[in-house]
């Protein structure tokens, strides 16, 4: 996605370029800081980091990771990336990852605070984010409704961890625009329709013996 939006940074002149998501297990902490400063000096100053942990078990054995590590090298990994972003050097020495001390070139242009984001899906996932200082993304997965109790204990836990106001939350949704309201409605039904048919199928979400 990093290499997708270079592409899509030298189209546009405004536009914010948002990884929705870096899917952190899959990669080397240094990488992602070196790719994002990258996208960010090519855009100047554009990017927007947003983290995920991954829900695909096909996606984990073609990587060669064990998904039941996938937690566990989420919250090792961001917290090294977050630190990368903002200081230029990266260094790690955790369980999963180990890094000499390395200064990334080019430097960072700028901070990434207020546009840096991890998808919360779960208790558990806004307790990293608040910890990390990052924002919350959300897909419409469940009821807007099911997930107020969880929000508000994010912006409670930020602010208490932080010191500040947790940032604007970011919803990633399919929209459909046209000039005709009844074609932007057809196109919806149609391709929404099918891609969820695939998402299910791809995140084996109907399988009880994986979820």
């Amino acid at each position: 996605n990093m290499q997708y939006l270079s592409y899509i940074a030298g189209k546009t002149e405004k536009l914010e370029l948002g990884t929705g998501a870096i899917i952190v297990p899959w990669h080397d902490p240094v990488r992602v800081v070196e790719k994002m400063v990258l996208l960010d000096h090519l855009s100047d100053g554009r990017a927007v980091l947003g983290l995920g942990r991954g829900l695909a078990r096909r996606e984990y054995a073609g990587f060669g990771v064990d998904m039941g590590e996938a937690r566990d090298r989420f919250n090792q990994a961001a917290e090294i990336i977050v630190r990368g972003l903002e200081d230029g050097f990266v260094e790690a020495d955790t369980p999963y990852y180990k890094q000499s001390r390395v200064e990334v070139r080019p430097r960072p242009i700028g901070s990434f605070k207020n546009r840096r984001y991890m998808v919360c899906m779960s208790p558990e996932s806004f307790g990293v984010a608040a910890e990390l200082g990052l924002g919350a993304m959300m897909f419409s997965q469940f009821p807007w409704e099911s997930m107020v109790d969880a929000c508000s204990t994010y912006k409670e836990d930020f602010k208490s961890k932080q010191g500040e106001d947790a940032p604007p939350f970011v919803i990633a949704d399919f929209i459909s625009i046209d000039k005709d309201l009844k074609k932007a409605e057809e196109v919806a039904r149609d391709k929404m329709t099918h891609y969820l048919v695939h998402v299910l199928d791809h995140y084996e979400m109907l399988e009880k013996q994986h979820f």
